[in-house]
């Protein structure tokens, strides 16, 4: 099953009958994207009807989305757990939208710390965070099969 956080890689659109004029406008590619956490929308005369993709049809269109997560879109889907907990914790603790914190964070699994390390930048960013360090923390989270702990400071 997949989570609601987790990224895939696209989603095919068949429009039934073209004579309608019917298209998907650049916006509308960007918007389905973002709703439905795919990286790519395409048009396509017909759909790919193979295991990757869950597909389904009404009288106007048919899609068809890959559901094949890569060790690349698992990453993210993992570091987007992570700042869900981080914004989590903030709330728990009464910080505000625009509070600046520190967030401590240790994990006993290597590809978890991994997966922060390279995503530091986007972390930071995500939850407001003047830093993000490693080392003794206390709330524990669980990241999918990894065992998370964070700590915020003000």
């Amino acid at each position: 099953s997949l989570k609601v956080r987790q990224p895939l890689s696209s989603l095919q659109v068949q429009f039934q009958d073209k004579a309608d004029g019917q298209f998907l406008a650049g916006w509308m590619q960007d918007l389905i994207c973002s709703e439905l956490n795919v990286l790519s929308v395409s048009e396509v005369p017909t759909l790919i009807t193979d295991d990757k993709y869950k597909t389904q049809s009404s009288v106007s269109l048919a899609v068809g989305l890959n559901t094949v997560v890569t060790p690349e879109l698992k990453q993210q889907g993992i570091l987007r757990e992570v700042i869900r907990s981080i914004q989590a914790l903030r709330k728990q603790t009464g910080l505000e939208m625009g509070d600046k914190a520190s967030i401590t964070y240790f994990t006993p699994d290597t590809e978890l710390r991994q997966i922060i390390s390279s995503g530091e930048t986007e972390i930071k960013e995500a939850v407001n965070a003047l830093a993000l360090i490693e080392g003794q923390a206390e709330t524990e989270v669980k990241i999918n099969e990894f065992k998370l702990n964070l700590s915020i400071e003000k």
